[in-house]
């Protein structure tokens, strides 16, 4: 099976450079759901056979994805240099996801050297683009909860984060969270705050 999906992979990967730019995006983002699909049922070389040839080919959330086995010990060796070789190439697509995640290369100092400076402007870029975790990660330079925590937070609700939004209801900005509901004050102290599930479980 995984031998079929590699000779699979690699024949609508050659067919993908002769198409028009729409429909090669549109290849690409079809050949991403079937890696994803095989990971999510522990496929993980399936995953891999697809995932690797759409990383060549400049498919950044490919790459992202391949950082994060790595990381995982999933059908590649652990190995924290190389996890952020992936991050680095999809944050140079300005991957919003790959930014965050290359710049925890640099705050954590693992597979990267220990720089703050560069941690900061590649979360400040990553924020920038959109990405939620990111402006939760901001927000947390500002230790006394003061604006710009509050700026970052109010960014991050109007991206959908329910865990800004009831972070800033715990924090006593209620007035700026008026909509707060019970359920999601329950998922976010349940879910994020004791299980320790990432800051979108509850979006």
């Amino acid at each position: 099976m995984i031998a079929f999906i590699r000779a699979l992979v690699v024949c609508l990967s050659a067919t993908v450079l002769f198409f028009p730019p729409a429909l090669a995006d549109e290849a690409q983002e079809k050949l991403l759901d079937q890696a994803l699909a095989a990971y999510d049922e522990g496929d993980f070389e399936a995953a891999r056979s697809i995932l690797l040839p759409l990383a060549n080919a400049g498919n950044s959330d490919a790459m992202v994805q391949i950082g994060f086995m790595i990381h995982n010990g999933e059908a590649f060796s652990p190995d924290a240099e190389y996890e952020c070789d992936w991050y680095e190439r999809a944050s140079e697509l300005e991957n919003m996801e790959g930014l965050y995640h290359f710049a925890h290369c640099f705050h954590e100092g693992v597979g990267r050297d220990l720089l703050p400076q560069q941690y900061y402007a590649l979360l400040l870029k990553s924020a920038e683009l959109g990405f939620i975790p990111a402006m939760i990660n901001l927000s947390g330079f500002d230790d006394s909860h003061g604006e710009e925590y509050r700026n970052w937070m109010m960014m991050a609700v109007e991206q959908g984060s329910n865990y800004a939004r009831v972070s800033l209801w715990l924090q006593d900005y209620r007035d700026d969270v008026p909509d707060i509901k019970i359920l999601d004050i329950v998922c976010v102290s349940w879910k994020i705050l004791i299980l320790g599930d990432g800051f979108m479980a509850c979006d």
